[in-house]
């Protein structure tokens, strides 16, 4: 490693390989182009022998870093492993008087790992660390035990007590009391950090009102190289295109919304194909199978040949960070319909042309109906297009994180 660039020590639950959601875009495009400008040492956990290989492959794929890995595969006793037991021995009993969903879900735990809190400090010392960075909420508890002369930086992919409150508002599975209580053991954990890192402006406006004082910067991402395919703009569109599986909430919730308030009750107007691309169960995808126009594809190798004729349909109305399906359509010349709050980040107040809009099926409806509809795609894909190299250069946000590393 050279000796005159900051050392910096990424903590991550999980390598980003094979490329198949945005928080693997998140994390490869800055693990691919940051190493001219510092050297990165890669830490995950690894917890099953599926992730041991992905992590051969991603060695195998990404030489420019060092990654390194505590081993937690079943097997291998540890004190967090028994404590692991206890807690699912005791939330069997609890099941019986509370059922647990994925609307009760938080992504990190109550847990301390001392086992790989040890190793992370081993780390620290062997490597001379200068900054160790935090990607997701899944380790911070680790963070305040971390040495205090060590600077600490969370990237923070997506406020969960902001997620929740939304998809609150939608499907209520917390009462108000409960919702306070995850904001606050939330901005609890994020005061460990000197700096906090976000993707898009509201959630930068939003911590700062909630943690006074505290270092919170803007960085987003932008989209890999090797997922930019598209060079010319489609003439004709005759499909609609929704990216995202079924496990991330607010992709289901989303998506039953478009296609039951706005897609089937509107389809001879609409009179396109949506395609839906991305593991959903046989549950959901039954319920639109008497529609023939909505198509199911699951996984698929790869996504840029469902680019070519298609408009992205992004009916996001939870979440937070930034939304890589969008990102991803506009680097490709692919005309996107979204709603506002699914756009966070991506558009500015004084204009926004590169973007289709709906917050209702009247919205969309509209939208469909417009004379030289075709036409009206191909412009906003141009406009889009120009949208992505304006904001996202490589750049400008490789400048963006870099600052974050130099700031006191």
């Amino acid at each position: 490693m050279n000796s005159h660039k900051k050392k910096i020590l990424i903590i991550s639950p999980f390598a980003p390989f094979p490329l198949r959601s945005g928080a693997d875009l998140a994390q490869h495009f800055f693990l691919d182009e940051l190493p001219p400008y510092v050297d990165i040492v890669f830490c995950t956990k690894i917890n099953d022998n599926l992730y041991y290989k992905k992590l051969k492959n991603y060695k195998k794929k990404n030489q420019k870093i060092e990654i390194v890995f505590f081993d937690n595969r079943p097997g291998k006793f540890s004190f967090l492993n028994l404590k692991i037991f206890i807690a699912r021995l005791l939330n069997t009993v609890w099941k019986k008087k509370k059922e647990i969903t994925n609307e009760n879900y938080k992504p990190y735990s109550d847990i301390v790992d001392r086992s790989y809190l040890n190793f992370i400090e081993e780390i620290l010392k062997e490597k001379k660390i200068d900054i160790v960075q935090f990607e997701f909420l899944t380790d911070v508890n680790l963070a305040k035990f971390l040495p205090i002369n060590i600077k600490k930086v969370l990237i923070h992919h997506e406020i969960w007590f902001k997620a929740v409150e939304l998809r609150n508002n939608r499907i209520s599975s917390y009462s108000k009391k409960e919702l306070e209580q995850l904001k606050n053991d939330e901005l609890e954990l994020l005061r460990s950090f000197d700096t906090i890192a976000v993707f898009n402006m509201d959630d930068k406006t939003l911590l700062e009102k909630e943690l006074s004082g505290k270092s919170i910067m803007l960085s987003p991402y932008a989209i890999p190289d090797e997922e930019i395919h598209q060079n010319n703009c489609s003439e004709h569109f005759e499909n609609f295109l929704f990216i995202g599986a079924e496990i991330h909430l607010p992709n289901k919730q989303g998506l039953q919304w478009f296609l039951e308030d706005i897609y089937i009750p509107n389809k001879e107007i609409i009179n396109q194909n949506i395609i839906i691309i991305g593991v959903w169960s046989e549950d959901f995808m039954s319920m639109y199978s008497s529609h023939s126009t909505v198509i199911f594809k699951n996984s698929v190798e790869k996504l840029y040949p469902f680019y070519k004729s298609s408009a992205m349909i992004v009916p996001i109305l939870s979440g937070s960070g930034l939304r890589t399906k969008i990102l991803i359509a506009l680097a490709n010349k692919v005309p996107v319909f979204t709603t506002r709050f699914a756009a966070e980040g991506l558009y500015k107040n004084n204009g926004s042309k590169h973007l289709m809009f709906f917050e209702s099926p009247e919205d969309f409806v509209t939208i469909i109906k417009k004379d030289n509809f075709n036409k009206l795609l191909k412009e906003t894909a141009i406009l889009g297009f120009e949208f992505y190299i304006e904001n996202f250069s490589k750049k400008q946000i490789i400048n963006n994180r870099l600052k974050i590393y130099n700031s006191n």
